[in-house]
């Protein structure tokens, strides 16, 4: 999926278009959306985490820094404990099913964005004030990777010479 669209379609305003229609007695279809609600919610908190882009940005979109750290990371942890009891409709794991690939990697990514933020703004001469995490983003180096390809003239396969040039 791209990751766009997952950000258009996991946003608070999606979740409010639910419950709004949910309220509605004209839509019976949307009748028990709590759960995807929820889950959308808690989704959208998580991208929010890990694309902090300014350093003046408040709420979950806010900089991580050495003094919401341990905030952050009990954001991050309760957000983890809720996709390891994530399950499909036959009761299993979603994390250990065969389709598992998006929630281990929100996992992985949530784990490794606790650990570098502690290992950079827990040192005790810490050269950094606050950590922005879409610095974390592979968009930075699919950026770097398209400009080598439009230098080759959109050609996905350059070889050393060409690159050179």
């Amino acid at each position: 999926m791209n990751v766009r669209l997952a950000a258009q379609t996991l946003n608070n305003s999606v979740a409010d278009a639910i419950d709004f229609l949910c309220q509605d007695e004209g839509y019976p279809n949307f009748q028990g959306s709590a759960a995807t609600t929820d889950f959308i919610r808690k989704i959208d908190i998580l991208f929010d985490l890990c694309n902090s882009k300014t350093p003046f940005a408040k709420g979950t979109k806010s900089r991580i820094d050495k003094y919401n750290l341990h905030q952050k990371i009990q954001k991050f942890d309760e957000l983890c404990e809720y996709l390891k009891e994530l399950t499909d409709v036959s009761g299993q794991s979603l994390v250990s099913g065969r389709r598992k690939t998006p929630f281990v990697g929100l996992l992985v990514t949530s784990i490794s964005v606790c650990a570098i933020c502690k290992n950079l703004l827990q040192r005790e001469y810490s050269p950094l004030t606050y950590v922005l995490t879409v610095r974390f983003s592979q968009d930075h180096l699919e950026r770097l990777f398209s400009r080598i390809r439009r230098k080759g003239g959109w050609n996905n396969n350059l070889n050393v010479l060409q690159l050179k040039w």
